[in-house]
């Protein structure tokens, strides 16, 4: 019986990706429990790309940015003062940086926002996420914050 549920899901699923994948955003429409629970699943799940995560040094991400759209990338900078939850990242010591890269944030876990939010001048952290585009324009969206200094 548990056999024939997981092949009704695993079909159910495949039947309607275009629906589940995205942002987690888009979950929270969704009014069946189980596409629900598997929208949310996609939208965080740690993908084999993700797993295996660029390790890139800050000049490189800025010299990069639009040509890294796709990829999953690792990089260690200095958090900037932004509006609200809007952050950027750039290298050490270049408080008024004008290449700072922008970071996505709405996909982090609230415990992971507040560490963001709390980052203020002189914080160092290591992001890891995939570079997108929003509105044409990339975007370092987070999927790990995790404060240095």
């Amino acid at each position: 019986m548990r056999i024939c549920a997981v092949l009704f899901v695993a079909a159910i699923l495949s039947a309607s990706g275009s629906l589940l994948a995205g942002d987690a955003h888009e979950c929270v429409s969704i009014l069946n429990n189980s596409k629900r629970l598997a929208c949310f699943d996609l939208a965080f799940a740690v993908s084999e790309k993700q797993a295996d995560c660029r390790e890139i040094e800050m000049l490189d991400l800025q010299l990069d940015l639009e040509a890294l759209v796709g990829r999953c990338v690792s990089a260690k900078g200095e958090i900037l003062l932004g509006a609200g939850d809007i952050k950027t990242i750039s290298r050490l010591g270049t408080t008024f940086d004008q290449n700072a890269v922008y970071l996505k944030l709405d996909n982090l876990p609230k415990e992971d926002r507040r560490e963001v939010l709390l980052c203020n001048t002189d914080c160092v952290a290591s992001v890891t996420g995939n570079i997108v585009e929003v509105f044409g324009l990339p975007r370092l969206k987070v999927q790990k914050f995790k404060v240095l200094e």
